[in-house]
């Protein structure tokens, strides 16, 4: 039994850790990347103008791209995959269709960008000059949606057939681009603009990635809303963008806060979104990437027991990621920060600020890193109207502690919401997935995992006295920062493999 279920699991992992690995280049690409722009750029007007412009298509992104789109095609297209004609002509109309829609789309933010970016942080209205730099800024960056929808579609295809490497990998050409384009931004008048437009290079040269690893057969797109898959997909997808919409426009209503909380927040936020990014891409992302088609799969084909064996091992390897990042972040969070961004324009002021919205950011970690699974497994079942829901009361909840929590924590309550929010969000789909069967609790395999992270707590308690002070990591050169951090991280980590095996819980994860 056991040996059956590891010849299962091992390809799992070692799709796992080829999507994680490549995303962990396109994280230290970005790391580098923010240290450029760090000491290029600092925490300045400049940076937030750009940060707003580049997030406008970002949001509209994971819309059309990452979030509603890719969640509402899989399951679809899994039923059509073995079908060749039948899989061409889907992924045909589908191109086409998404053609369109991001054409006109583009189009009219093009026309139209300070309204648009009003839109997105209205309090750039009393600030002319910003507002009129964030809107050039957003002409140039706003035809990467149009790239990156196209490079999500084929890539998702790639994922449903197993070939998981060159979409994970493609995000390193966009910080590649970045970095060029802020290592020649002194060849410009206004510097910020080199940035611009390195990314619809950045879109093409990773549209033309995508399309040289696709597995399958390149087709003209050719839009046909009649078709009857497209009909299930438009559907699907009109259900699922509501909650993609809603989870995003948290993310406006924090830049729309922030555009009134004085300079450089913006720029403290995403430098802090960053870091706690890394854990959710590197293993959360990762799970949940390669969970959606199989569970897909697994509900199209009636497997109950292969449902709940990959719901509840994703759960559990997502939990033993999850604990030494905690760790990680809480322990050495001024350490990360001093190391990557302290450098040039980035002050120690700016540092600290940026260590406060990371502290609030990990308290929700755990949240935001299961939610990702969880809205995998809603969205594999179609049940697609609940996480829309939970959504929207999400996000109603983010603006009242927005409102009531600024006045006293400035920047670091814009954090602090989107942490209590993904807290009620998780509490939420965890008590739906109980009632429809999808998960179960059971006490005796739950009580190692709690004692687990009893220790860890404990143990991060102890270490936090060893770790030299903030005046250390300020004056210390940045070799030694780097030598510093790398051995407390890699004693962390082996501590927690210790206490992992300790536990027993490790065959519960490789068996």
């Amino acid at each position: 039994m056991y040996n059956k279920i590891a010849r299962n699991r091992i390809p799992f992992l070692l799709s796992i850790s080829k999507i994680s690995s490549m995303t962990l280049l396109s994280r230290i690409g970005g790391f580098a990347r923010d240290m450029v722009l760090a000491n290029s750029f600092g925490a300045t007007m400049f940076l937030d103008a750009f940060i707003i412009a580049f997030k406008i298509p970002n949001f509209m992104r994971r819309i059309f791209a990452e979030g509603a789109f890719s969640q509402a095609f899989v399951p679809i297209f899994s039923e059509v995959q073995k079908d060749s004609a039948k899989a061409r002509l889907f992924i045909q109309n589908t191109a086409g269709c998404l053609c369109v829609v991001l054409s006109i789309l583009i189009g009219l933010v093009m026309l139209f960008p300070k309204a648009v970016v009003c839109l997105f942080a209205y309090g750039l209205n009393d600030n002319p000059q910003m507002l009129a730099l964030t809107a050039k800024i957003l002409r140039c960056t706003m035809p990467y949606l149009g790239f990156i929808a196209l490079i999500t579609l084929y890539g998702t295809v790639n994922n449903c057939y197993g070939f998981f490497t060159a979409t994970a990998a493609v995000p390193i050409l966009l910080n590649l681009s970045m970095i060029t384009g802020a290592l020649v931004s002194n060849w410009f008048e206004v510097k910020i603009m080199s940035l611009a437009y390195s990314i619809p290079l950045a879109g093409f040269l990773q549209l033309a990635m995508i399309l040289f690893f696709f597995k399958g057969r390149i087709e003209r797109p050719k839009p046909n809303w009649q078709s009857k898959k497209m009909k299930e997909l438009l559907l699907a997808f009109g259900l699922i963008v509501g909650s993609s919409v809603i989870t995003q426009l948290n993310l406006i209503i924090d830049t729309m806060f922030a555009s009134f909380l004085p300079s450089g927040s913006i720029s403290w936020l995403y430098y802090s979104d960053r870091l706690i990014n890394l854990p959710i891409g590197l293993i959360a992302v990762s799970i949940a990437t390669l969970l959606l088609p199989k569970l897909s799969e697994s509900i199209h084909t009636q497997n109950l027991q292969a449902q709940q064996e990959r719901i509840a091992w994703s759960l559990k390897l997502t939990f033993s990621g999850l604990l030494p990042c905690i760790l990680v972040l809480s322990l050495l969070g001024i350490p990360m920060i001093t190391t990557i961004y302290l450098h040039g324009s980035y002050s120690f002021q700016d540092a600290i600020m940026t260590h406060r919205a990371l502290l609030a950011m990990t308290i929700g970690l755990p949240a935001f890193m299961f939610n990702k699974i969880f809205l995998m497994i809603f969205y594999a079942h179609r049940q697609l109207k609940i996480p829309s829901l939970i959504a929207i009361a999400s996000g109603c909840m983010t603006v009242i502690l927005n409102i009531i929590l600024i006045p006293h924590f400035q920047h670091v309550a814009l954090a602090l919401s989107l942490s209590i929010c993904a807290w009620l969000q998780l509490f939420s789909y965890i008590t739906i997935s109980a009632r429809n069967g999808w998960i179960h609790c059971c006490w005796h395999g739950v009580l190692p995992w709690i004692k687990l992270t009893a220790i860890c707590t404990c143990l991060s308690a102890i270490l936090l006295l060893c770790v030299p002070g903030i005046e250390w990591w300020i004056h210390a050169q940045i070799f030694h920062r780097f030598e510093m951090f790398i051995s407390i991280s890699v004693l962390i980590l082996c501590v927690f493999l210790f206490l992992l095996n300790h536990f027993r819980l490790m065959d519960e994860i490789l068996l």
